[in-house]
């Protein structure tokens, strides 16, 4: 890794080396060892790339998904969130701590989208049969045979009963 940082600074013609104090070693004396200008300029600049992850993490989207892109999504939105909280630091004097402005961010959207009231809301019922009309309308050689799929109508529970001319999962009460 040494190597490649001296090809990468020869390369690019920075002063070579720099006199670092040796970290870890309180008790004993100062040594100075010599550190390659490139990685003092990196540790100089992460400082705020680890502060800007210390905050992410502190309070992170902690959602699940399947999908590859979805962690991408939520860390995008923590990071959007901090950098948010940053600019508000800057301009405001008394100003709100990180999680209590993530709430009030969440809170003025989800009052934003709040035109009708949720609990009265009800989802319409689309049912599209993939059997054509024909077959399904037809009042001869419906029968039945024990099948376990999902039900054609809610399509969420698995019946055990089956229309072997349609070919549709069915309840029967």
């Amino acid at each position: 890794m040494t190597t490649m940082f001296s090809q990468l600074q020869a390369i690019i013609s920075l002063p070579p080396l720099l006199e670092m104090l040796k970290d870890g070693q309180p008790h004993r004396k100062e040594i100075y060892v010599p550190q390659l200008f490139l990685i003092s300029e990196y540790n100089e600049y992460m400082v705020g790339v680890d502060h800007l992850d210390w905050l992410i993490q502190k309070y992170r989207i902690s959602v699940t998904s399947k999908k590859w892109y979805f962690s991408l999504f939520t860390n995008f939105l923590d990071a959007m969130m901090v950098n948010s909280w940053v600019v508000h630091c800057f301009a405001n004097e008394n100003t709100l701590t990180l999680l209590d402005f993530k709430r009030s961010v969440t809170q003025a959207y989800l009052e934003l989208s709040s035109d009708s009231d949720p609990k009265n809301l009800v989802w319409p019922k689309v049912f599209s049969s993939k059997v054509i009309p024909e077959i399904r309308f037809s009042t001869t050689e419906h029968i039945l045979d024990r099948k376990e799929r999902k039900c054609a109508l809610c399509r969420k529970k698995k019946v055990s009963k089956q229309c072997v001319k349609c070919n549709v999962g069915l309840h029967m009460g």
